[in-house]
């Protein structure tokens, strides 16, 4: 009998358990399958909210770096400009590639190393940083945590 109670305490409790899910968060990191859908709401979303976008981008705070780069081989250095929008660093250059991948059917990003052997993926390039700054507003949600990076010269 001791058994029997000790299988329906570890089914109730495994139950409880199993029932409960943990909240995604967004960013460069979710599987392609999301992170495609992920970009579909958000390119409709920012078409209906544009001056929500406007309004907002006043009030985002500055993520805004500069460092030395240099473009890994194979890629387009020519369609740098001085404001990069960066949405994802890796220390693998691999991990880097497949967020490119799933990025070039709207976009041309390209990957750059920095000194310290980092990565960085770089989802289009700006001129001025009020234009970059309105990208990242409007991919806000799908890249949580993109960021601006400048050439340090």
């Amino acid at each position: 009998m001791k058994n029997y109670k000790l299988v329906i305490s570890l089914l109730t409790l495994t139950f409880l358990l199993g029932g409960c899910k943990v909240k995604e968060s967004a960013g460069a990191y979710r599987p392609a399958e999301d992170t495609k859908k992920a970009q579909s709401t958000a390119d409709l979303k920012s078409k209906a909210n544009t001056q929500t976008v406007t309004e907002s981008v006043a009030e985002m705070p500055d993520k805004i770096r500069s460092e030395s780069f240099k473009v890994v081989d194979g890629e387009d250095a020519t369609a740098l400009k001085t404001y990069n929008v960066v949405i994802g660093s890796f220390q693998n250059r691999a991990n880097a590639q497949g967020l490119q991948s799933l990025m070039k059917g709207d976009y041309a990003p390209i990957i750059v190393i920095n000194e310290q052997g980092m990565f960085r993926v770089i989802l289009i390039s700006y001129d001025d940083y009020v234009t970059a700054k309105q990208k990242i507003a409007q991919i806000k949600s799908q890249f949580d945590d993109a960021w601006v990076l400048v050439q340090k010269k």
